[in-house]
């Protein structure tokens, strides 16, 4: 889930917010949101936030992240990166 929220409305301030979820595949993981402002030209790297393990049969963590968009920005392109045990997804 994501979306862009106003951090001031009197400003025009955004962010963009997400929630996700992972497979609990190890202890050690590392979840990271890889954007942009302009089609890859120049690529930022933002590690989500742990939130909360589901404690039930689904064995899946929660992450969020927040992410300030500058005022002259109309396009975000993201992409979401899950490491465990030596591997990404």
């Amino acid at each position: 889930y994501a979306n862009i929220r106003f951090k001031s409305s009197l400003t025009g301030e955004q962010f963009l917010y997400g929630t996700l979820w992972v497979t609990n595949a190890g202890y050690h993981k590392n979840v990271t949101i890889q954007y942009t402002f302009n089609r890859w030209l120049n690529k930022y790297e933002y590690e989500a936030t742990h939130l909360y393990h589901s404690n039930d049969i689904r064995n899946l963590d929660k992450f969020e992240f927040n992410i300030d968009i500058p005022h002259d920005i109309d396009r975000v392109d993201f992409v979401l990166r899950y490491r465990v045990n030596g591997q990404e997804h």
